[in-house]
């Protein structure tokens, strides 16, 4: 799962209950690596329960999830950042006051007690150069247009996905960079 090329993803009979409410129930999903998806479905239908457990935000009752056929455990939104799996949020939550350096330093998977902030600084540059997009590491998140932001948001991500609030839909996002 670290050769660059996103995995494929899935889950298997995930079911996940909140007390009595049943909010998944027995739910497969395959996502292939290189190929667009996405997942529809009225609002109340389990979209965004879906992502949150394969996300880590939510803990399936029932079910397992795989990597490139590997069974993984996600226990945290931190845990499915390190097997680069990423979700871009309706709602941002970098934070405005902070540059776009620093945003990315905090959101690390891995991040040191102490941050050598020289050395983040290079790193990010070198890796903001091979990236498609264009932001200022040291512009102020406040100062960025919206389509920025995404892009800050979630800079390497491998599957990202959020329902959009009118249209009941998912939007799904799939990059071929991965944390590693």
């Amino acid at each position: 799962m670290t050769d660059g090329v996103p995995p494929d993803l899935q889950a298997l009979g995930i079911t996940k209950r909140f007390g009595p409410l049943v909010a998944l129930k027995d739910v497969n999903f395959h996502l292939r690596s290189g190929q667009f998806h996405a997942l529809l479905g009225e609002n109340g239908a389990g979209k965004s329960t879906l992502v949150k457990c394969i996300m880590g935000y939510y803990h399936p009752d029932e079910g397992k999830l795989l990597l490139d056929q590997q069974p993984v455990t996600i226990r945290s939104p931190r845990d499915a950042q390190t097997f680069g799996i990423g979700m871009v949020y309706q709602q941002f939550t970098l934070i405005p006051n902070m540059t776009v350096l620093e945003n990315l330093v905090i959101s690390k998977a891995k991040l040191e007690p102490l941050i050598n902030w020289q050395k983040e600084d290079h790193q990010l540059t070198q890796f903001m150069e091979k990236m498609p997009f264009k932001v200022s590491l040291s512009a102020r998140v406040s100062s960025l247009a919206a389509g920025e932001k995404q892009k800050v948001e979630n800079p390497q991500t491998t599957r990202a996905a959020e329902p959009h609030p009118h249209s009941g839909r998912t939007n799904l996002r799939f990059d071929t960079t991965r944390s590693g």
